[in-house]
């Protein structure tokens, strides 16, 4: 799991996410499919989502990504726990 330090506020919900992650370029295989290649993986985390649950954008950092480590996503916080995530960025 990811360090709490990464986490990025505020909290969004769902729909806002697949809004985000989410192409309208009719040259990909996956336009207008939220999360794009990892939908499967979005519906596995956001069938987890329970009342009170957050959802939380993650990021390592501009200095992790400019070393080639870089680390980006969305994760699913209960009560200040980590208890999913999904890895949207990288290099």
């Amino acid at each position: 799991m990811i360090p709490r330090s990464w986490l990025i506020q505020p909290p969004l919900d769902a729909d806002a996410l697949e809004h985000e992650h989410t192409t309208t370029d009719e040259r990909s295989r996956f336009v207008n499919v939220p999360f794009g290649a990892l939908n499967k993986s979005w519906l596995a985390l956001k069938a987890q989502i329970r009342p009170g649950d957050q959802l939380l954008k993650f990021s390592n950092g501009p200095a992790e990504f400019r070393r080639m480590a870089g680390r980006a996503g969305v994760a699913l916080v209960r009560e200040g726990v980590v208890i999913a995530e999904i890895l949207t960025r990288f290099n």
